[in-house]
């Protein structure tokens, strides 16, 4: 009866974070049906639903010990936002800075850290949960005056699509037959939503599946060893094949556009004929480098860049990372990053791998091409995956340690 309910427990809780990272999606279906967005009542509904299940866990016994690092890093980024709130510089409202940073930072890590469940389970629900919007899919891939889908829906559909191909290399061949069959139409509509993505989409999401095969190539999961394992000679291969491509840029665009009727191909020919293949981004780019000098320890502040600079955004997360939180938050952010993904080679399982090359294409290389860092919901869910990861892996290696001097002691106790 027990074990029912842990499953339970752990299903429930995949569940509601699959729902949460599909919430924009979903947001987008419903929008068809009643023309309304539902986006904040979705976050609220399932950001309490977890809340719900956390304080379920803590009253049946589950102790949470909170680690330093995830307490100064969530004051640090809080304080920091609350002050450039009084002050008038940042512009994304309280109510979705809770539901894009603290929900899926703090959540995460404490679900994590009283409970199990299944990453491979996840990301088979993320793929799943949006399939209702087959149903009404003309609408929602609606093309603007310029025959493209928005960026939004562009990035709200590359979530499930992206879970898709990653079920299906990772985990499809060892289904059961039934299960196999029940997840082929998931596979058909998420192809479908790929197809108009790849056609009529934006650049970045193309970026993040091309992201994700390439290093799905490069590495590769050990089931023995139990570790991921680089492959340097396919390494070398992508490169030289990667320089070939950017050298022959334009002719390589012309040949796909003329077999592939694609408003994605015909607006990189433009860009790339008009010497502009960046977009005008390297406008963000230049008033961001200007300006990061003027505060480069502490930044300026959470989301400001549009009060100091004009724009929206500065188009990239290192870039954004400097500029609103100074090196200190650039450090705070990327060196547990760094180090999360070493410790995938010393030792991991293949739903660490899978989890963690998902969310690094879907969220990481996302904000490297494009978008608000603090409206990408699931870059700080990576983020707090990276915590969680680096804080189990040194328990253990504790655990080893004192395990190794307590034999050693024995050891020496029995030999006097």
């Amino acid at each position: 009866m027990r074990s029912k309910l842990k499953s339970f427990i752990e299903n429930l809780i995949a569940v509601l974070i699959a729902a949460y990272c599909c919430v924009p999606s979903i947001n987008d279906i419903v929008f068809c049906f009643i023309h309304k967005s539902t986006m904040t009542i979705l976050y609220a509904i399932i950001i309490v639903s977890l809340v719900i299940v956390l304080l379920m866990l803590l009253i049946k016994g589950k102790r949470i010990v909170l680690d330093a690092r995830f307490i100064l890093i969530l004051l640090y980024v809080v304080v920091f936002y609350i002050i450039g709130r009084l002050l008038g510089f940042t512009d994304i409202e309280p109510v979705y800075f809770v539901c894009w940073f603290v929900a899926p930072f703090s959540l995460f890590y404490l679900l994590k850290k009283v409970s199990s469940f299944s990453l491979k389970n996840l990301l088979f629900f993320i793929s799943i949960i949006p399939s209702i919007g087959i149903l009404v899919y003309r609408e929602i891939f609606a093309l603007s005056e310029q025959s493209t889908i928005s960026m939004g829906t562009s990035y709200n559909f590359l979530t499930p699509v992206l879970a898709c191909i990653a079920c299906a290399l990772f985990y499809f061949v060892k289904l059961s037959l039934v299960k196999k069959l029940l997840y082929v139409p998931i596979v058909i509509i998420n192809a479908v939503y790929f197809f108009e993505l790849a056609k009529h989409g934006s650049r970045g999401p193309i970026l993040c599946v091309l992201f994700f095969l390439i290093i799905f190539l490069l590495v590769s999961f050990d089931d023995k060893k139990r570790k991921i394992i680089f492959h340097p000679i396919r390494a070398l291969t992508a490169l030289i094949v990667l320089v070939f491509a950017i050298v022959n840029l334009r002719p390589i665009l012309v040949s796909l556009s003329s077999v592939f009727d694609s408003s994605i191909l015909e607006k990189m020919i433009i860009l790339y004929d008009n010497n502009n293949i960046l977009n005008n981004r390297s406008n963000e780019f230049i008033a961001a480098s200007s300006t990061i000098f003027d505060s480069i320890f502490i930044g300026h502040g959470i989301s400001s860049f549009r009060y100091f600079t004009g724009y929206v955004y500065p188009h990239n997360i290192f870039l954004q990372l400097l500029f609103d939180g100074g090196i200190v938050l650039f450090l705070i952010f990327i060196v547990p990053l760094i180090l999360s993904v070493a410790k995938l080679f010393l030792k991991s399982s293949k739903d660490d791998y899978s989890f963690a090359l998902y969310f690094f294409s879907v969220a990481f290389v996302h904000a490297l091409v494009s978008g608000n860092i603090w409206a990408n919901e699931k870059l700080w869910l990576l983020y707090s995956y990276s915590l969680i990861s680096l804080v189990t892996f040194s328990s253990v290696k504790r655990t080893r340690v004192h395990a190794s001097i307590d034999f050693q002691n024995r050891y020496e106790k029995e030999q006097r």
